[in-house]
């Protein structure tokens, strides 16, 4: 099962670098052929192959010898990676493979998809794509309510709680500070006038006497 979910990510990999690509162009990631961006040549199966293809090619196009980009292999390697990591965490979770465990997996390897769609292409373009976290987001949620996530304590709405809960404790507890800031500069104000009227009315009753030479 982990050679399969590294292969599974090398594949997946190269279909992300497609999604990376189309997205910001507007090309179709489903019907669309794969081509060579210079020469418009359209790839052959061969010329697909995540990793070896671009290493037998010496990253070059095989038609126009225009270099082709580092990310490609990298995305591919990096989801490959990422995916057996994910595969070893839920077999080490869990006794045997189930249809749960299978679901969950498939999950986590959804969720690196779509995260590593938004590195790379926040990288490359400096925002993000709204259809990807919209699809994320839905993801989550379905999976969430599902109530189906064994892997741990996911208490996703109780960390929000506590956090405002926090916040809330927060600002009362500010409010009482300022407000016993507020009455401590009153009381100093009233004590320094009331200094300050006694001094005049001493002043008053013992006036200094100026002697002229």
């Amino acid at each position: 099962f982990l050679s399969f979910s590294a292969i599974l990510g090398l594949i997946i990999g190269s279909f992300l670098n497609v999604v990376i690509f189309r997205l910001y162009t507007k090309r179709s990631i489903v019907y669309d052929r794969s081509r060579c961006n210079k020469c418009n040549k359209v790839l052959r199966w061969y010329e697909l192959i995540p990793v070896f293809s671009f290493i037998i090619q010496k990253g070059k196009c095989k038609s126009c010898k225009t270099k082709l980009s580092i990310q490609y292999p990298i995305v591919e390697i990096l989801t490959a990676t990422l995916f057996l990591q994910a595969t070893s965490y839920t077999l080490q979770a869990v006794a045997k493979i189930s249809p749960i465990f299978i679901l969950e997996t498939v999950f986590l390897w959804a969720v690196i998809s779509g995260l590593l769609v938004i590195f790379v292409y926040d990288l490359k373009h400096f925002i993000i794509p709204d259809i990807v976290l919209v699809i994320m987001s839905a993801l989550v949620l379905v999976f969430r309510f599902l109530n189906i996530w064994t892997l741990g304590n996911w208490n996703l709405f109780g960390n929000w709680e506590s956090g405002i809960g926090n916040l809330e404790r927060s600002e009362e507890h500010t409010s009482e500070l300022q407000s016993h800031s507020f009455i401590s500069y009153a009381v100093f104000c009233l004590k320094k006038k009331k200094n300050q009227v006694q001094t005049v009315n001493r002043s008053t009753a013992y006036p200094r006497v100026c002697r002229y030479d």
